[in-house]
């Protein structure tokens, strides 16, 4: 993937996702809704009262499972146990856990 464009967007957001045990599809779709409706853009008085829907932005959506790491122990992260024992994210990611 070294210098391929993958995902872009324009103006908008980029959301870092981390997607863990336990998280459910019903919680996925309120969160998608909270962040779209969001007031974090200017409008035209400068005052920050516009969602990424006022504006026509878009949003793009990262797979990030860092997020997710225990860092408690030194050796590795647990990021694999956080992807293959979520339910969800194997709904969302369907690749089944590999890079």
């Amino acid at each position: 993937m070294a210098d391929a464009v993958v995902g872009e967007i324009g103006g908008g957001l980029c959301v870092l996702l981390g997607i863990g045990r336990g998280d459910r599809a019903g919680e996925a779709v309120r969160l998608a809704g909270k962040i779209a409706r969001l007031r974090i853009f200017e409008n035209e008085e400068g005052k920050l009262d516009q969602s990424v829907l006022d504006t026509g932005g878009g949003i793009l959506v990262v797979s990030q499972f860092t997020l997710l790491a225990d860092s408690r122990r030194q050796k590795g992260t647990g990021i694999t146990t956080a992807f293959t024992r979520c339910r969800l994210s194997r709904t969302v990611y369907p690749m089944g856990g590999t890079a």
